[in-house]
């Protein structure tokens, strides 16, 4: 292992704008910016040694996707936002971008979608009434994949858009129980 620790001058507009990318404060904008030079160090590593020398800017991208998932988002899947605030896309391409990652590497990223779907459903989710469970979802990541592992079996239906906002969505209560069964967490009765 070799530790490597360097300065690097930024002006206060340029620290200002990268807190707003990476929704930090500024005292923690050095722990944010380490993590992405260590994704950004291990592309370079990775090219020197010919392990990953890539031709076409989206292979780039993707591969940049996903070492900064590993490296600075601790394992954590991104929404289409926040690659759009990293890589200055709009939020189709963001999608794209994230949905090519989730199929090119999926078995790469196997144990971190599951984690993070995991997550979202034990932070998020809320019952109403009894009646059904809500989840805001703002991310078509999220969407897809509560419907891939709920589309498994056939007697379940997939997530449904609450009418009338913008990001919610409608578990009913037996797909809930199997999501929380498929990702061994305990159901929840907080109230939405």
């Amino acid at each position: 292992m070799i530790h490597i620790a360097f300065d690097i001058n930024l002006s206060a507009t340029e620290e200002q704008l990268l807190c707003k990318i990476l929704q930090c404060v500024p005292a923690d904008l050095g722990t944010h910016l380490s993590g992405v030079g260590k994704a950004a160090l291990t592309e370079y590593i990775r090219m020197f040694t010919g392990e990953k020398v890539f031709t076409r800017g989206k292979d780039i991208m993707e591969y940049r996707l996903i070492s900064l998932i590993q490296n600075y988002l601790a394992g954590r899947m991104p929404n289409e936002n926040e690659i759009s605030r990293m890589f200055q896309t709009s939020s189709t391409e963001s999608r794209t971008l994230l949905k090519a990652i989730s199929s090119k590497y999926q078995y790469v990223l196997e144990q971190i979608i599951e984690d993070s779907l995991r997550n979202k459903l034990n932070s998020d989710a809320r019952q109403n009434r009894n009646v059904d469970f809500r989840i805001p979802l703002e991310s078509a990541f999220y969407i897809e994949g509560y419907n891939k592992i709920l589309g498994q079996n056939p007697k379940y239906t997939p997530l449904l858009k609450d009418v009338g906002t913008a990001s919610v969505y409608i578990i009913k209560n037996a797909e809930y129980a199997y999501l929380c069964n498929h990702f061994n967490i305990l159901q929840t009765a907080i109230a939405y």
